[in-house]
Parts: C-alpha cells; structure tokens; sequence
C-alpha cells in the first residue's frame, strides 16, 4: 500500500511540475465564444458558464499534429454546439506537434493524467462524473484512456462513456506496446471505431462495443471509400487545388472524425451489423443481428463488435443497407 502511495504522489507531482502543459477550451453557443484556460484551472469553466454542471459536456481530444482547426476538429465542435450541448477542446497541440510522433506518442502518459486531474478538479467544482463523456482522435483516444484510468485510481469510480476515434496503432497496439492504450475498462462503456486498422489505427478491439466500418472494400483496396487515388490525388489536381499529401495518407485514419461528425448531426444513419468477426458478418451475407444505431447511446446494445459499410461521400451513413457487406 505504501509503494502504491508513493507511487501516486510521484506521477502528481511530475503532472503539477510539467511545464508543457495542455490547455482546456471550452465553447458555449458558438466558436467564437469561447474560454481558453490552463488543465489547472479547469474549474473557470464551471465559474463562467462554459460548462453546465446539469448538462453532459462532450471533451474532445484531437490526434498527432492536431489543433483546433484540423483533422475535423472544428467540425466535430462545431456539430456539437448545434446540437445545443457543451463541448471542451483538450489543445495538447505542443505536445503532438508533427512531425515527431515517437514524442507525441510518449507525451499521451503526461498529457491523459493531466486531463484526468482536470476532471477531478470538476468534478470537485460540481460536474456530476456521469455528466462527462470523453471523445479522442487517434492519440486522443489513449489520452481519453489515460485520464478514464486516472479519474478510477483517484475518486474510485469511472467515466459513463469514452469514444476512440481510430485509436493510434503504432507504439500503442496490444502485445507490441510500448505505452499504454485505450482499454475497454477505462470507462463504464467505451466505443472504439475502426476506419484504418492496417496502417494507422489499431486492429485489436478495445471497446466494450467496437465498430469496424467498410471491412471488405478496405481490406481489398487499402483505404475507406472516396479515399483512394482517384478521390485523393487525380481530383485536386484536376481542380488546380494544393496538393495535400498529409491528407492523402492520412485519409482513412481521419475518415473516423467525419464519421462521427455525421453521427452527433444526424440520428441513425449508420447501423452496425453484431457479429463475432468480419469472416462471420461476410458469410452470413449480414442476416441482422442486435443492429445497433451507432452514437452516443450505442452502450444499450450488448456488448461485442459491429460491422458496417458506408458511403464514399457525406451522407455516409446507408441505413439499414449498410448493416450488409455488400
């Protein structure tokens, strides 16, 4: 007990002593009205009404190299404040600044505890832990895991929901990790969505409900629908627009924001397919079974993979047609 004590206070007071740390910025009917402050101070969100203690607050954790305004960051803030709900910016973008990776990946073990202190500090100000729901992007989603373990070990209950956005593979997927990723019991529920599982993202499960997203296109081809060459190189050129590699190579991966995007605008246009493995979903031909509305509520379904396809372009979701490999 003494070494768990000890250890404890250590892992604090490093968090306290990091001079990198990250950023909460909450918004409160538009973007433009918004509220910047340090993790330490978390409680000036509750103080000035950018978070309502009565209401779910949705804090979302971009990726490697992200911001505000990237990686569909903006956006999913965006659909967020029109749907009339509160949502906090964790802004780690020092600490995952691009190019170095390795350093962004290592930097999750400081910046996760230090959301997880935020959220104790909230807690202590008012926030009812079941008012939180956590959504991470890539590397945001294992600081989303982070901090979900952190809030467990300190106040000894956990986080209602996490959402894992394409959770980051390399350095982090399980039985090569070198640090700790998103786990299935860092909350009550964790989602984990699956849109580039042999390049970007992990391909092991980490939610209690894990949705894998167009499994037989993807496979075959190596990317999401509207990802490939034709859709990522051949088209900008055509329209004499700026050629974005990062965009190209990272479109699958960043395809999940957009997915989920759709999910918080729009009620059950995506449908995942339960089955025990894409082999199973394929050979069955998608007879349904316990199809679940992929959102927020997706936890009331019994827990196990899902499998579904989508479009190439917005809308995405197909409905009940897309709960069928092809």
């Amino acid at each position: 007990m003494a070494q768990i004590i000890w250890t404890a206070a250590v892992v604090l007071l490093a968090i306290l002593q990091s001079t990198r740390g990250m950023t909460l910025k909450g918004y409160n009917g538009s973007m433009t009205n918004s509220l910047e402050v340090s993790w330490a101070n978390a409680s000036q969100l509750i103080d000035q009404e950018y978070i309502d203690v009565n209401r779910t607050v949705y804090i979302y954790v971009h990726g490697f190299g992200g911001n505000e305004t990237t990686q569909g960051t903006d956006q999913f803030i965006q659909a967020t404040i029109n749907k009339g709900d509160r949502v906090v910016l964790v802004n780690w973008s020092e600490e995952a600044a691009f190019p170095d990776y390795f350093r962004a990946a290592k930097n999750t073990a400081i910046v996760g505890p230090q959301l997880g202190e935020a959220l104790l500090i909230l807690t202590a100000s008012g926030l009812p832990i079941g008012n939180i729901v956590l959504v991470g992007m890539s590397l945001g989603a294992h600081v989303c895991g982070q901090a979900g373990y952190y809030v467990q070990i300190h106040l000894g209950t956990s986080v209602p929901l996490i959402v894992g956005l394409d959770a980051a593979k390399e350095l982090f997927e399980p039985k090569n990790n070198i640090y700790r990723s998103i786990k299935r019991t860092d909350a009550i529920h964790v989602i984990g969505c699956h849109s580039d599982w042999l390049r970007f993202g992990m391909m092991s499960p980490y939610g209690t409900h894990d949705f894998f997203f167009n499994v037989v296109s993807y496979t075959l081809l190596g990317y999401q629908p509207g990802c490939g060459l034709v859709n990522t190189v051949l088209k900008p050129i055509t329209a004499l627009q700026t050629l974005n590699f990062n965009a190209i190579i990272f479109c699958s991966h960043r395809r999940m924001v957009s997915l989920w995007v759709e999910v918080v605008q729009y009620m059950c246009t995506m449908i995942g397919n339960q089955a025990s493995s894409s082999v199973d979903w394929v050979a069955r031909g998608g007879s349904p079974i316990n199809l679940t509305c992929l959102s927020y509520n997706a936890t009331q379904s019994p827990p196990g993979k899902f499998y579904l396809r989508t479009n190439s372009e917005p809308l995405y979701g197909l409905g009940e047609a897309g709960t069928k490999p092809s």
